[in-house]
């Protein structure tokens, strides 16, 4: 009996991936996709001993790979990165279930824990009287004296502490000031996780800026889709222009996903979430919809395309424009991209370079400042320099490797190195 006939059999379930790939479903006794070759020589395989044929050891890396592709992608797991609109109605309901499972077991799990954390303080907690209350402000005193001591005035650790002692002090925290670094140092944390800020903030172990006050250092400039003359304005400030080599910096673009939603903006009285990639290209979709007769509403944006200004003598990243785009193409990229580089040639600074990755809308871009038999377009002159500087597209070489390194591990053909075959 052949072993495509035996699976069939026993299983009941049967997958042909390929001319040299069988997989089955063990339904009957673990419920997990098994990848075999098809030339496999054992018929019977043991769960206390796995064995493993001839031809199975030598296409591992390749039966491994398909079995985590088939395995890996289940469009009703609250992981999955499926989206509902490619969903059946069953699988919207079965995600839906395991979410609303999930998120039952979550908030079983954290009301667990604070029951737990309110017995240990009621039994192991200690209020503090008044006398130890002198007592903790004395060593308070005296571990001050050992960190001044210990540490120089300009280190972080020295500044953190006297602003926890002068936090401490204060009857009102609203009139903490608190100093620069320290605000930056708790950006990060709450870049990091918000909740996890909050929750140590209200701890009461350290004293920490609020909410409020860390949204008014980052809404210190209102972003806005496309160009800014507030963004200009502040980019100039931050960075230091005051020598030639602080001026040369580099155009840095990549797409990043968002979820797709309106949001009602009460300061301009406007919708926010729609595609919009500056007016140019605004009234080219907008004509092209015209033409086509398109009635349906405007599209909204699932990505956004955000340009960064990167100095190459000096720490500056700084992050420059942002549009909202959906099914972003090269000749959308143009007008933005050119845009950037004349306000930038504009504000003093020297753009030498664009860097991107080696997306399909980004090849294309590159592709249109070619000429009538030119081939690989490496730099074009960049009419907005005074001194008839190139403007080099350079592709970001962590995208490169990662393109190789992905291209290597999902190739089915053999590498010859040094007399030897390596899958």
């Amino acid at each position: 009996m052949s072993r495509l006939l035996y699976f069939f059999l026993i299983d009941n379930v049967i997958y042909n991936l390929g001319t040299n790939v069988v997989a089955r479903l063990d339904s009957a006794r673990t419920g997990v996709l098994s990848v075999y070759h098809a030339r496999c020589e054992i018929l019977i395989e043991s769960s206390l001993n796995p064995l493993r044929c001839r031809s199975c050891k030598k296409q591992r890396r390749s039966l491994s790979a398909i079995s985590s592709r088939t395995t890996k992608d289940d469009r009703t797991n609250p992981s999955s990165h499926t989206t509902y609109s490619c969903l059946t109605a069953e699988e919207k309901d079965e995600r839906l279930r395991r979410l609303h499972c999930e998120n039952k077991i979550a908030k079983l799990q954290v009301s667990r824990l604070e029951k737990k954390i309110m017995e240990l303080v009621a039994t192991n907690g200690i209020q503090l009287d008044n006398g130890l209350h002198d007592d903790m402000k004395e060593i308070v005193a005296e571990a001050t004296n050992e960190i001044h001591q210990s540490f120089q005035p300009n280190t972080f650790q020295r500044l953190f502490w006297d602003q926890q002692r002068r936090a401490s002090s204060l009857n009102d925290s609203r009139s903490m000031k608190w100093h620069p670094l320290v605000v930056k140092w708790c950006l990060y944390l709450r870049h990091q996780s918000s909740k996890s800020y909050e929750t140590l903030r209200k701890s009461g172990i350290i004293k920490l800026p609020s909410q409020r006050t860390l949204r008014d250092y980052t809404h210190y400039v209102e972003t806005k889709i496309g160009f800014s003359a507030e963004v200009d304005q502040h980019l100039v400030e931050v960075a230091d222009l005051s020598k030639d080599l602080n001026k040369y910096v580099t155009l840095v673009m990549d797409e990043m996903h968002v979820k797709e939603e309106l949001v009602y903006d009460k300061h301009e009285g406007c919708l926010i979430g729609f595609v919009n990639l500056g007016s140019i290209n605004n009234q080219l979709m907008e004509y092209e919809a015209a033409l086509s007769q398109d009635t349906t509403d405007r599209p909204l944006a699932s990505s956004m395309l955000v340009l960064m200004v990167r100095g190459l003598f000096q720490k500056l990243n700084y992050p420059y424009a942002q549009f909202a785009c959906a099914n972003l193409s090269g000749d959308q990229m143009f007008d933005p991209v050119w845009q950037a580089v004349s306000r930038l040639e504009r504000l003093g600074f020297y753009v030498l370079a664009l860097t991107c990755d080696g997306a399909t809308p980004n090849r294309k871009l590159l592709k249109l400042h070619a000429g009538k038999g030119d081939g690989m377009v490496y730099k074009v002159p960049n009419p907005y320099a005074n001194d008839s500087r190139w403007l080099y597209f350079i592709s970001d070489p962590p995208h490169l490797l990662k393109t190789i390194r992905n291209c290597l591990f999902n190739s089915k053909r053999k590498l010859w190195v040094r007399n030897n075959y390596y899958l």
